[in-house]
């Protein structure tokens, strides 16, 4: 069963290398260096990689304090008895430590996606879609994804999908691609909305050179 929130320290954690200690016995006067610059490996998939073998690069550190949390379900469709029948996207992050955050805005859908960063917390952008979920029984998950060159795409109607280049600025341009061409879709927008609805994890070949989704 799924919780409506995630301590998203633990996934920062993945690629922050270093954060200020607790309070100490010197009265609260010690001093919190500021957040280590990061680059290393990205967790740019469901499961990190296009297999989803869920392999970090980097050791996470001890899970014994939370840094900073947010909200992945604004409405969460709780059941009797607090059963949750729902998958939740997997939030993925940038060589440079920027997470970004897939989060659910009413019961039964509509989505967003956050970029935070991942030694505060603190909101970097945000962007919302006009995604649609498949018919289902549980709620399936809304995922992203992220290239080596660090641009970031997420899933919209009719199999189109949105993207921004630099994930990590706090400004940007969205654009759209679809599946069958914008202009094709520009055409027979309600059709394709319709009929056409990305229902698996986006996936991004280490040379970005493929995208892959099911429909």
């Amino acid at each position: 069963m799924k919780k409506a929130s995630i301590v998203a320290a633990f996934l920062a954690s993945l690629l922050v290398a270093a954060c200020g200690g607790g309070g100490g016995g010197d009265g609260g006067n010690s001093v919190v260096p500021p957040p280590v610059v990061v680059t290393g490996p990205a967790w740019s998939n469901f499961g990190r990689d296009v297999q989803h073998g869920a392999q970090s690069g980097i050791a996470t550190q001890s899970l014994a304090r939370i840094v900073w949390q947010t909200p992945v379900d604004l409405v969460p469709p709780y059941l009797a008895n607090n059963v949750l029948h729902i998958h939740y996207g997997s939030p993925v992050i940038t060589a440079q430590n920027t997470v970004l955050v897939p989060v659910k805005l009413n019961r039964d859908g509509g989505f967003r996606v956050d970029a935070r960063s991942g030694a505060t917390g603190a909101l970097l952008w945000s962007a919302e879609t006009d995604y649609v979920l498949p018919a289902h029984d549980w709620t399936p998950s809304y995922n992203i994804a992220v290239t080596q060159g660090n641009r970031v795409y997420w899933p919209g109607a009719g199999g189109k999908l949105f993207f921004r280049d630099n994930a990590d600025a706090a400004g940007g341009a969205v654009q759209t691609i679809a599946f069958y061409g914008n202009e094709a879709y520009d055409a027979a927008r309600a059709a394709y909305d319709a009929s056409v609805i990305i229902s698996t994890p986006l996936s991004v070949d280490t040379r970005a050179t493929c995208i892959s989704a099911s429909s």
